[in-house]
């Protein structure tokens, strides 16, 4: 066994690092993005996210792991790892000016579903009606608060579509190397491919912040995106892939709140409808997972 130390599967507590990860720690993220984005371009900002991500968990993380800390057992498996997430981001970045951000939306929700998809044959998962259920009925409160429209079927649905199964693809790689290697470790190898490949093209992009304000949100870009990482890992290495993936949609219930205090979005009525679904679809999962627990 490598890295700081292997846990056994709380599922419950599993739900909770996710529900940090997913409802709290990523829209801050993306909220920092979208201000950072209105004055620097898009390969700056992913770099800096990324390069920060790396440096923030090492500084975090190293004083207490030491070099235990970059041991792994599944080196080809941690960089297969960041390499999918470095083509989510990429494909979805690449979609992002030649489709509706709706239509985007609602297609990245397909990504607790792919999740299921993919944890029954890569980890022999098996998933139950009712945790179907739970996942189909968060993915249509999703639609019902993004309500898009489908009839975008260009090529730059399909890179969403790619970018929604790489990331699914990622959350099941994480699950299935959390058997040997820590969250700690992995959410390192997370940024190393990332800032590799960003790395080769950022100094033609590269603007130099004027404001104090810049360097913190440049910083902060960074931090929140190491934790953020450092939590959905921290979740799969606690509770199966199939039953932690679908408490992404929770996202959509902050993300509707700093919209509205930050750049003045007021939520309609079929908001917070879906928002209720979703809410009540993750409940359930904790009420059935108490349930299986007893027995």
């Amino acid at each position: 066994m490598t890295g700081i130390r292997a846990v056994a599967d709380s599922p419950l507590r599993g739900i909770g690092f996710m529900l940090i990860g997913m409802a709290l720690l990523v829209p801050v993220l993306n909220a920092v993005a979208k201000l950072l984005l209105a004055e620097f371009h898009v390969i700056q900002v992913s770099w800096a996210r990324f390069a920060g991500h790396l440096l923030f968990m090492t500084i975090i993380f190293m004083p207490r792991a030491g070099l235990r800390l970059y041991s792994t057992g599944h080196f080809g498996g941690q960089m297969a790892r960041g390499t999918v997430m470095f083509f989510s981001n990429t494909f979805f970045l690449l979609a992002l000016p030649s489709v509706a951000l709706a239509t985007a939306t609602a297609i990245s929700f397909s990504t607790p579903l792919l999740v299921t998809l993919f944890a029954v044959p890569l980890l022999g998962e098996r998933v139950g009606i009712y945790r179907r259920m739970a996942v189909v009925t968060g993915l249509i409160g999703a639609l019902i608060i993004v309500r898009p429209s489908m009839t975008d079927t260009s090529w730059a649905s399909l890179l969403v579509l790619c970018a929604s199964a790489c990331f699914a693809l990622y959350q099941v790689l994480t699950r299935r190397l959390a058997k040997d290697d820590p969250p700690e470790t992995m959410i390192v190898y997370t940024a190393v491919v990332p800032v590799a490949l960003l790395s080769l093209v950022a100094p033609f992009y590269f603007q130099m912040p004027e404001t104090a304000m810049h360097w913190l949100l440049f910083g902060l870009v960074g931090l929140l995106g190491g934790l953020a990482q450092y939590f959905v890992a921290k979740a799969l290495s606690l509770a199966p892939a199939s039953i932690v993936a679908p408490l992404q949609y929770s996202e959509i219930i902050t993300s509707t709140l700093i919209g509205f205090l930050l750049f003045g979005v007021l939520p309609d009525a079929l908001t917070w409808v879906g928002a209720a679904v979703i809410v009540l679809s993750g409940l359930f999962l904790v009420y059935r997972e108490r349930q299986l627990g007893r027995r």
